[in-house]
C-alpha cells in the first residue's frame, strides 16, 4: 500500500509541476500552461468575432474575463483580491496573446494552420487543467485555508456552502459572465445566463469536482479546520491530480443516433435574395429564389414529411377543435398550410412570410399574409391554438430569436402548442473536402450575419426563456447521399445545387478558382458523402403556453 501511495505521490508531483513550469527564466518568464490557455482564449475570441472589429480595451477586458473570470468572481464573492493581482505575468500573457492574435494576422494564421484535431486536444487539455487547478486551489482551498477580515475564520474555513459555491464559480464563473453580458461577442447585451435556466455542463462538472476534492482530501497542516463529512482518501496533491484528469476525461461527447435508412437531408427549404446589408431587420438568405425554388421547396417538404411521419409531431388531433386557428411562421410557398387545411377542414390555417404566394386555388380555410415577422405578428393576443415553424434556423439572426418567440407567445392561446423543426445546419461525419467547404460557408455567409446555424442544439433553452413550459426536444440523424436511399440521393442533389449556387462568392472567400471549387463539390457529392456516411441531425422542439390565473382578493 505504501509503495502505491508513494508512486501516486510521484505521479501527482510530476503532473502538478507542469503548471509551474516556465519557458525561460530570463527571456520569456511565463508559465507554459498559462501561455497555452491564453492562446486558446484569444483564438476562441477571435473566432467568435469573425471579421467584427472591437476597441482594443474591450478586447482586453473580454479576454481577461474569459481567462480568469471564474476565480475573480469567486474571490470578489468572499471579499478577497484575486490571485492575478499579485502576479506580473498572468494578465500580461493574456493581453499579449490577444494583441498578437488581433493585430498580427500572421500569428492567427500560424495557429489556424495546425490540424484542428491537434488544436482541440491541446486546448481542451490546457483548459481542463487550468479549470481543475482553479477549482481546487482558488476555490476549495481558498476557503479551507483562507483568512477573512471581519469574519470568524474557523466558521468560514469549514463552510460547505462557501466551498461549493466558490469551487463551482472558479470552474464556470467566466462562462456565466459571458452568457450574462455576451462578452465574447462584438456587442455586449444583458440576458439571464443560460446556466441559470438549465445548468451547463461546465457548471455541473465544476460542482462535482469541488465536491469530490473537498470530500476526499485531508490537508496535513495542523492549522486546517476539519469540515464535517470528509472522507480522507487522498492527499492534496493526489486530489488535484484526480481533478485534472477528471476534467479531461469528462469532456462532453455528443450523443449521435446514426440512422442508416433515409429520412431527411439538409434543412434548407427556401431560396431568397440576400438581404440588404444596410437594413439590419431584413431577413438574410443565402440562396437566390430564381434557382429552381419550386423544386427545392417541394422536395424538402415531402422529405421532411416522410421523416416526421406527417406534417407535425405534436398530439394535434386531440388538441384542435372546430374553429381552432393554426399559424405557420415562415410559410414559404404555403405547401404545409394547404395540406393542413385539407387535413383539418374545420380549422382555419394562416401563413405569413416575405415571399409572394402562388395565385393558384387554395383551400377555403387557408389564408396567407405578406409580412416580416421580425417586426411583429399582426394578430391580437391569444389568437392561435397551434403555431408551427420549420427551417427558420438558417434565416433568423440570433438577436431576433427571443423577441420573435415572445411575440409568438403573445398570440398563442393559453394551453396552446408551439412546434419548431429544423436541421442542425452542419453536416456530421463529413469528409475533409465537405468539412472545409461547409466551415467556410457557415463562417462567411451566416455567422457574419449573426445567424447561429447550430442554434437548434440549444433552442429549447431559448424557448424556455420566452416563458413556454413542458418543453420537448428530440432529433433524428438523417443520411446524405446514396447510402441513405432515395431521400439521401435527393438531398445530396440539393446539397450540390446549394453549394453551386453559392460558388461566385464562396470560391472567392476560400481563395480557390471556380473550376477547383466546382470539382470539389462534384467530388463531395459523387464520392465523399458515401465514403464517410455523412449525415445531419433534424431537430424537433415543441412546448406549451400555460394558462395564467388572476387572483382577486376580497
Amino acid at each position: 500500500m505504501s509503495n502505491e501511495q508513494s508512486l501516486s505521490e510521484i505521479i501527482s508531483e510530476i503532473v502538478l509541476s507542469f503548471p509551474k513550469t516556465i519557458w525561460n527564466e530570463t527571456y520569456f518568464p511565463f508559465e507554459i500552461l498559462t501561455t497555452i490557455h491564453a492562446i486558446f482564449i484569444s483564438f476562441r475570441y477571435k473566432n467568435n468575432l469573425k471579421e467584427a472589429k472591437v476597441p482594443w480595451l474591450q478586447g482586453l477586458f473580454a479576454v481577461s474575463v474569459m481567462g480568469v473570470g471564474g476565480s475573480t468572481l469567486s474571490n470578489i464573492f468572499i471579499g478577497k483580491p484575486p490571485g492575478w493581482l499579485t502576479s506580473n505575468s498572468t494578465m500580461t500573457i493574456y493581453w499579449m496573446t490577444y494583441l498578437l492574435m488581433s493585430y498580427f494576422p500572421q500569428f492567427y494564421s500560424l495557429i489556424n494552420m495546425l490540424p484542428s484535431n491537434l488544436l482541440n486536444v491541446i486546448f481542451v487539455a490546457a483548459d481542463g487543467m487550468v479549470r481543475a487547478i482553479a477549482i481546487c486551489s482558488s476555490g476549495v482551498d481558498g476557503i479551507r485555508f483562507g483568512s477573512f477580515h471581519g469574519i470568524d475564520n474557523k466558521s468560514m474555513n469549514s463552510s460547505w456552502v462557501a466551498i461549493l459555491i466558490c469551487g463551482t464559480l472558479c470552474g464556470c464563473g467566466g462562462g456565466i459572465l459571458d452568457s450574462t453580458f455576451s462578452i465574447s461577442s462584438p456587442i455586449w447585451t444583458f440576458s439571464i445566463p443560460a446556466a441559470f435556466i438549465k445548468p451547463s455542463y461546465d457548471m455541473k462538472i465544476s460542482f462535482f469536482i469541488a465536491l469530490f476534492y473537498a470530500l476526499t482530501t485531508t490537508p496535513s497542516s495542523d492549522e486546517y479546520i476539519d469540515t464535517k463529512f470528509t472522507i480522507p482518501l487522498f492527499s492534496i496533491n493526489q486530489g488535484k491530480t484526480l481533478a485534472i484528469f477528471g476534467q479531461k476525461l469528462s469532456f462532453p461527447q455528443e450523443n449521435i443516433n446514426h440512422i442508416l435508412e433515409p429520412n431527411f437531408d439538409w434543412a434548407i427549404a427556401k431560396e431568397k435574395n440576400n438581404g440588404d446589408d444596410d437594413n439590419d431587420l431584413k431577413y438574410d438568405y443565402v440562396f437566390p429564389k430564381e434557382i429552381q425554388e419550386g423544386y427545392r421547396v417541394h422536395s424538402t417538404h415531402f422529405a421532411l414529411k416522410h421523416v416526421c411521419n406527417g406534417n407535425y409531431k405534436v398530439p394535434l388531433k386531440q388538441h384542435l377543435k372546430p374553429g381552432s386557428k393554426i399559424l405557420d411562421v415562415g410559410c414559404g410557398l404555403g405547401l404545409w398550410c394547404e395540406e393542413m387545411a385539407n387535413e383539418f377542414p374545420d380549422v382555419n390555417v394562416y401563413g405569413i412570410d416575405l415571399v409572394d404566394f402562388p395565385s393558384k386555388i387554395k383551400p377555403y380555410n387557408c389564408k396567407f399574409f405578406l409580412g416580416n415577422v421580425i417586426f411583429g405578428l399582426p394578430w391580437v393576443d391569444n389568437t392561435f391554438d397551434y403555431i408551427w415553424s420549420r427551417c427558420l434556423f438558417t434565416e433568423i439572426k440570433s438577436k431576433h430569436w427571443l423577441p420573435l418567440l415572445l411575440e409568438m407567445y403573445r398570440v398563442l392561446k393559453p394551453n396552446g402548442i408551439i412546434e419548431f423543426q429544423g436541421g442542425d445546419g452542419y453536416a456530421l461525419s463529413a469528409g475533409p473536402l465537405l468539412e472545409k467547404v461547409q466551415t467556410s460557408c457557415l463562417n462567411a455567409a451566416l455567422e457574419l450575419r449573426d445567424i447561429d446555424l447550430r442554434i437548434a442544439r440549444r433552442f429549447g433553452e431559448i424557448v424556455k426563456l420566452a416563458g413556454f413550459k413542458d418543453i420537448n426536444e428530440s432529433y433524428q440523424s438523417i443520411a446524405i447521399g446514396r447510402w441513405g436511399g432515395k431521400i439521401g440521393e435527393i438531398w445530396a442533389s440539393n446539397l450540390k445545387e446549394s453549394y453551386l449556387t453559392m460558388q461566385p462568392w464562396l470560391s472567392s472567400y476560400m481563395s480557390i478558382s471556380e473550376d477547383e471549387y466546382n470539382r470539389t463539390i462534384k467530388e463531395i457529392v459523387d464520392k465523399e458523402l458515401d465514403e464517410h456516411k455523412t449525415y445531419i441531425n433534424h431537430h424537433v422542439i415543441w412546448a406549451t403556453k400555460k394558462p395564467y390565473y388572476k387572483y382577486y382578493w376580497l
